[in-house]
């Protein structure tokens, strides 16, 4: 799961952004789990298989901007790939 860091503007913080793909993977692993609770987990466990499958196909999809927000001035700001500052 690739994550991106970048310094706010406004603050200077650094600010980490997670790829779509890695929240759906995190989504399928939640609904997985919660099969085994009974009934919660009989509606919610397969939607959010399902939704997590799907948005693991998010990897295929080429991402040419990204959006930050900032935790602590709660800033929000977008760059192209072009413009990231790699670590």
């Amino acid at each position: 799961m690739k994550v991106e860091t970048q310094e706010c503007p406004k603050c200077h913080e650094w600010v980490e952004y997670e790829s779509p793909a890695a929240a759906a993977f995190k989504l399928f692993i939640i609904g997985s789990c919660l099969c085994w609770i009974p009934v919660i987990g009989w509606v919610m466990g397969p939607i959010l298989i399902l939704f997590g499958g799907l948005g693991c196909l998010a990897v295929f999809v080429p991402q040419s901007v990204f959006a930050f927000k900032c935790d602590k001035c709660k800033k929000k700001w977008r760059l192209k790939r072009r413009e990231l500052v790699t670590i």
